[in-house]
């Protein structure tokens, strides 16, 4: 038997046990930083044609599927940012049976409402980052993590160590993709010096813009959609998660949330500067 196996569809891993103290309940100091560098810079490193790697899903540049999930939102939402009242979109939902008169929902459609333009324009930024061929033709690639944000940062318990966990979304990638995290506006707002700890364990890093872009707002996208999808299962999931689901919403649309950032408004393409 070996370190992994399939049980009823699901695949079980062993791993050995370390720290419970995840970054995000902690806050990471500069060493942590400079050792999730060092960390990164050694995924970066391992050959992608590694047996067992070179099946990785790669993330590649094609935001459609995201872009029409965008649209169906939309939809069921009734566009409440283009009307003068949420009548006519609490409506649309009562036909769809997403819970009429639940107070999550109704939570959902204000900060629809108050959002959604500038969601739809990190719509457009990944359409149009997407199409910039001359930023993909040399575009290299590594093994990510992709989502190494403090919450799945866990810290050693007598030293600045770091271990990362959560590797289901691991891809083949640019290195923006984990990058993007040092930048901020995922569940961190790194500072100076915690960027420039990240450089001395990371090494030199230059974030091409137009794949940081990419990266940022497709990722805006694909949590915004999928938090959203959880505030409308009204007979999916429990009440606890949906309101968890529109608090994680409204940090999103917050001035130091991802879409700000996916907007270049916030944050900057350089690391430790």
């Amino acid at each position: 038997m070996g370190l992994t196996s399939e049980r009823l569809g699901v695949r079980l891993s062993v791993v050995p046990w370390v720290s419970d103290r995840r970054g995000i309940e902690v806050g990471l100091e500069p060493g942590h930083w400079r050792s999730l560098g060092a960390l990164l810079a050694a995924l970066h490193r391992v050959p992608v044609d590694t047996p067992g790697l070179r099946d990785l899903p790669s993330a590649g540049h094609d935001p459609e599927p995201l872009l029409l999930r965008l649209t169906e939102l939309d939809r069921r939402l009734g566009a409440v940012g283009a009307r003068p009242h949420a009548t006519s979109a609490v409506a649309d939902l009562e036909t769809e049976d997403t819970g009429v008169g639940d107070p999550h929902v109704a939570a959902l459609l204000r900060l629809w409402e108050a959002g959604r333009e500038r969601v739809l324009a990190v719509g457009e930024v990944a359409r149009t980052t997407a199409a910039e061929s001359r930023a993909w033709a040399d575009a290299p690639s590594v093994v990510a993590h992709t989502d190494p944000h403090p919450g799945n940062v866990l810290l050693a318990d007598d030293e600045p160590g770091v271990w990362l966990v959560d590797w289901d979304d691991a891809a083949l990638a640019t290195p923006e993709w984990d990058l993007m995290f040092v930048v901020g506006g995922v569940l961190a707002t790194p500072t100076p010096a915690d960027q420039a700890a990240f450089v001395e364990g990371y090494g030199p890093a230059r974030l091409d813009p137009v794949r940081l872009r990419y990266a940022q707002a497709t990722r805006a996208l694909h949590d915004f959609l999928d938090f959203a999808d959880d505030v409308l299962a009204t007979e999916r999931l429990p009440e606890a998660d949906r309101r968890w689901s529109v608090d994680v919403l409204a940090g999103q649309l917050s001035p130091d949330g991802l879409v700000a950032f996916a907007l270049g408004e916030g944050g900057s393409d350089r690391l430790g500067a």
